[in-house]
């Protein structure tokens, strides 16, 4: 299995085979299904604006691009051109539409897969997926809710945990094999959602490692001051104390809560690697504006879910006097540290920041 990006983790490659929705598939569909199963990485496979709460977005469709991209799948597209399914049309019934769609939008794929994930910032209910031929006639059809095991297990609250379930599930149809994928950052599709992110290029991000061994070789001594933190898009004085004085205590830095309270507004969206970089960029224009009096400036973005009220991102950017990025650092449920403290608490989400920074400083 690959291993994972800056961007998104690697998926499991399920072997089981896939019943189809309401029994088994009649002989012309298994065949297709079949096909579909013998083209493995080589399928070409057109990936439709995936619809979110009702709504399509194209973006989302680039996320599982990149994620399919990271298995071995080459021969991908994506269209602007929006299929939306008729109001009161049942999912199954899904391919008469988009038959419909593609005689007018003709694709350049032997299949298309339409995605839809039901629910929004209150939780996710149900993660559907489908794919159809050149015809429009359904292949494999795929619905995951509360009651499955899969879906238990990722207890999907963002579109991001949705687009992994929907690819692990996908990849019990096709075999994947992430060893025969582009390098890290050169496929199409992960090039493309590097550009969109905002994710620095290669220049930028090299220069970062010799700041970090700057810091790492001051230890304890660094002088950090340690900006209130923004939680769920609001300033909090209080948890940036914290943050500092958990870093004092575990010996990391000279930590010191800062007067100033930058305010950033985000812009919306479910790019959480965007949020990241838009939100280390603003932080780094700011020091840049206000120069700190100490060698370091730490500033931490918490989100929680609403539907859980715990947390599902953790990033912090720590930037030099000059306001260049010494830490950039990205944090969710995909991720062992995170796993590991399951941060349901802006105290367990300051503890996260002290794990991290402590695994930085080795």
């Amino acid at each position: 299995m690959r291993p994972a990006t800056t961007m998104m983790i690697a998926l499991f490659a399920l072997a089981a085979p896939l019943a189809a929705a309401g029994g088994e598939p009649d002989a012309a569909r298994q065949a297709r299904l079949e096909a579909l199963r013998a083209a493995g990485t080589d399928v070409s496979l057109t990936i439709l604006p995936v619809h979110l709460a009702g709504r399509p977005f194209p973006r989302i469709a680039d996320v599982i691009g990149v994620m399919l991209e990271q298995n071995g799948l080459t021969h991908l597209k994506t269209t602007e051109a929006v299929f939306t399914l008729p109001a009161g049309t049942a999912f199954e019934a899904a391919p008469d539409s988009i038959a419909e769609y593609l005689r007018e939008n003709p694709m350049e794929t032997d299949y298309a897969l339409f995605a839809e994930f039901l629910g929004g910032r209150g939780g996710f209910t149900e993660v559907r997926g489908l794919i159809v031929d050149k015809a429009g006639s359904l292949v494999w059809l795929d619905r995951q809710t509360s009651d499955d095991a899969d879906f238990k297990r990722h207890n999907p609250d963002c579109p991001m945990t949705c687009c992994v379930l929907l690819v692990e599930r996908l990849g019990t149809v096709i075999k994947f094999n992430p060893d025969a994928a582009p390098p890290e950052g050169e496929g199409e599709f992960s090039s493309k959602l590097m550009r969109e992110s905002g994710l620095p290029d290669n220049a930028e991000r090299n220069a970062i490692k010799p700041r970090l061994e700057t810091l790492k070789k001051a230890g304890p001594d660094a002088a950090v001051l340690v900006y209130p933190a923004l939680v769920n898009n609001e300033t909090d004085r209080e948890c940036g104390d914290h943050l500092a004085a958990m870093l004092n205590e575990a010996g990391l830095c000279r930590a010191k809560l800062a007067e100033a309270e930058p305010r950033f507004k985000p812009e919306p969206g479910p790019d959480e690697q965007k949020r990241l970089w838009d939100v280390a960029r603003a932080f780094q224009a700011y020091v840049r504006d206000n120069p700190p009096e100490t060698d370091y400036a730490l500033y931490a973005d918490y989100l929680f879910s609403p539907r859980t009220k715990a947390a599902h991102s953790v990033h912090f950017i720590i930037c030099d006097r000059a306001g260049d990025w010494v830490i950039v650092d990205f944090q969710n449920s995909h991720w062992e540290d995170f796993q590991s403290i399951d941060p349901k608490t802006r105290d367990d989400c300051n503890r996260l920041v002290v794990r991290r920074m402590e695994g930085y400083l080795k």
